[in-house]
């Protein structure tokens, strides 16, 4: 989970990755964006987890392709959707107006989180999901509270629920 978590890391502060905030402490991390293989590998989960609602509205496939180092050819049939150019910027299928009535908002654009947060801020949010029966999605977040995003990565990572291991301590995410 932790690898995974890393490339789409990589993959998206590579190419410029806003929402809400907190206090929450951040994991510090050292992404290595000369490591094309993973962020290739970043790619592809960004594309498997994440591309169904939130665009890259300001990065061209083509600039990613060059900056990956990966075949046009082979972004054009694996990653850039039907009735798309390589030229294209990096959008969404999903009408803004629905993200907003399913989501309660339209979901970021993945070019501006990054830059607007930090790296370390993105890997500790998709890493603080947690059950919590009270959110009309049954998940929370510890970076930000009340997110209307869901636990996408769940499959990969699993739930995680929220206990107080020592009262002192505070709380901390433990997985099932």
């Amino acid at each position: 989970m932790k690898s995974a978590l890393a490339l789409v890391l990589a993959f998206v502060s590579s190419v410029a990755c806003g929402a809400g905030g907190s206090t929450y402490p951040l994991e510090q991390i050292e992404p290595d964006y000369s490591d094309k293989e993973s962020l290739q590998r970043g790619l592809a989960t960004y594309s498997h987890y994440c591309m169904g609602c939130h665009s890259l509205g300001y990065q061209r496939y083509e600039r990613t392709a060059t900056d990956l180092g990966i075949d046009p050819e082979i972004m054009v049939q694996a990653i850039v959707p039907s009735g798309k150019k390589i030229g294209d910027l990096g959008g969404i299928a999903m009408p803004p107006r629905a993200a907003a009535e399913w989501f309660g908002a339209p979901p970021p654009d993945l070019t501006l989180v990054a830059r607007k947060r930090s790296p370390e801020w993105v890997y500790t949010y998709m890493k603080t999901f947690y059950v919590d029966p009270t959110r009309p999605l049954g998940v929370n977040n510890k970076v930000f509270p009340k997110v209307g995003m869901p636990h996408v990565l769940e499959p990969l990572q699993g739930l995680q629920h929220v206990v107080c291991a020592d009262p002192m301590a505070g709380d901390e995410l433990i997985a099932q």
